[in-house]
């Protein structure tokens, strides 16, 4: 017999992008984004025996579309994890500026997961990845409870947690309310060099 199926939860947010680039004469590139990177990447490297298990709310606008684009990635399991919901998906339009620099605008109204939708989802789940692609994924609350009731070993990438809002949607970089409750609610988290000195913005030396 072969060695048994294991699955990986994976939570996030999918978003429709309209990528514009400064100084270019094309139309503006829209496609999905937002964890659908994750979900392709997963599909790619995890090891044999592994499938995603995608935890996702989508907007009732999108959601033909969105599970037409998840049911083509291999290694996906788009039942029963993926939640349709009445408000309008996320949607972020991205203005490159020059380099790296841009200015993201987010908007839609897809709600978070509670503790009591996410529970029976996870039943299954070997491990939980967790990509704060929009910051409203979940709340604090929620994240303590993953961390008292899901037995599995726990990843977050903590990302846009390190963006507030702006009046127009813009995204706007901060600190990171209660980040010692946040980073203590998973085994493992990763951000990159910016996020990394938000997080000791407040406390000097983040390390």
């Amino acid at each position: 017999e072969g060695s048994p199926t294991r699955t990986l939860g994976v939570v996030g947010t999918l978003v429709w992008d309209t990528i514009h680039r400064r100084g270019h004469r094309e139309l503006p590139v829209e496609e999905w984004g937002g964890i659908g990177y994750a979900l392709e990447a997963l599909s790619v490297a995890l090891p044999p025996g592994w499938r995603i298990r995608p935890l996702l709310k989508v907007g009732r606008d999108l959601a033909e579309e969105a599970f037409r684009y998840l049911r083509e990635i291999p290694r996906v399991e788009v039942e029963p994890g993926v939640l349709v919901v009445p408000e309008p998906n996320n949607r972020v339009e991205l203005t490159y500026l020059e380099g790296t620099r841009r200015v993201e605008r987010l908007s839609g109204g897809v709600p978070p997961w509670n503790w009591v939708e996410l529970a029976p989802l996870l039943e299954g789940c070997d491990a939980l990845y967790l990509n704060f692609i929009s910051g409203f994924e979940l709340d604090l609350d929620t994240a303590r409870a993953i961390r008292a009731g899901f037995p599995g070993p726990t990843w977050a990438d903590l990302h846009s947690l390190f963006l507030g809002m702006g009046r127009e949607g813009e995204r706007v970089p901060r600190p990171l309310p209660n980040w010692a409750s946040w980073l203590s609610s998973f085994d493992a988290v990763q951000m990159n060099d910016d996020e990394f000195s938000l997080l000791g913005s407040l406390h000097g030396d983040p390390w």
